[in-house]
């Protein structure tokens, strides 16, 4: 058995319980593993007892305690969003090295900001990670520097208690096309520095935050947006030049 989907069944057993009747040599030979939109409860176990897994669905239930750290080492997309997950990301996630997506948005994880992006970065997932969405969690401190995660291409870290400044060396990664930082609680400046050679940049948001956005008068961005959210961000006193280089808004 090489993919198991029981979405939207009305299961409502404890996880572990489900995944001790995937013995034998299907624990072996599954790939794809999705339980999404049931009633599943309990913690996760250690998901490395299923080797060959590469993708995982397990949102929309009723999971509590914290994200596993055994996790199978082929893994490429793990979804655990819209549960009660708590804690933080565990520092052996960092050495997967296909993980292309992570999807943890939706729980109650509150481990700082900056732990939690050491932690994936302390291996190979730093280079092989696409996208990466924490938004509506608790997840708190300052957005530090992002710019080792070579291949991420969507962040979402909306509607969480972020705050502090973004430091003035922080830089995003240059491949991002949608960031999306809104409803949090940062402040202090951000310049074009921090935006760096982010030429595919297609949607930013801003919005809900104290930031201060003074970018250099005659600075050209090398990205051209299709929706930018800066509710609440100072801009003025004049309208910004380089909104006028949008031609795509």
């Amino acid at each position: 058995m090489y993919s198991l989907k029981l979405d939207s069944n009305n299961l409502n057993e404890d996880i572990s319980t489900i995944l001790l009747k995937l013995a034998g040599c299907a624990r072996y030979s599954l790939q794809d593993l999705s339980l999404y939109h049931d009633q599943i409860t309990g913690t996760l176990p250690n998901l490395s007892i299923f080797p060959s897994l590469i993708t995982i669905d397990i949102s929309n239930n009723m999971l509590r305690g914290k994200v596993p750290d055994g996790i199978p080492k082929s893994l490429e997309s793990l979804i655990i969003k819209s549960n009660s997950l708590e804690g933080g990301i565990p520092k052996s996630f960092g050495s997967l090295c296909s993980l292309r997506s992570l999807d943890l948005s939706s729980n109650k994880l509150s481990e700082d900001l900056p732990v939690m992006l050491h932690n994936l970065s302390v291996g190979c997932a730093k280079n092989s990670l696409k996208e990466l969405y924490l938004a509506s969690n608790q997840i708190i401190g300052t957005v530090p520097d992002m710019s080792g995660f070579s291949s991420l291409e969507n962040m979402f870290l909306y509607e969480n208690l972020l705050n502090g400044t973004i430091l003035k060396n922080s830089t995003f990664p240059y491949r991002l096309a949608n960031l999306y930082l809104d409803s949090n609680d940062l402040d202090g400046v951000i310049t074009d520095s921090h935006f760096g050679n982010m030429s595919m940049l297609k949607y930013l948001s801003l919005s809900s935050n104290s930031l201060a956005l003074k970018f250099s008068e005659n600075w050209v961005p090398p990205f051209q947006l299709s929706t930018i959210y800066l509710r609440s961000c100072t801009l003025g006193p004049s309208f910004p030049k380089w909104i006028r280089s949008q031609k795509n808004l």
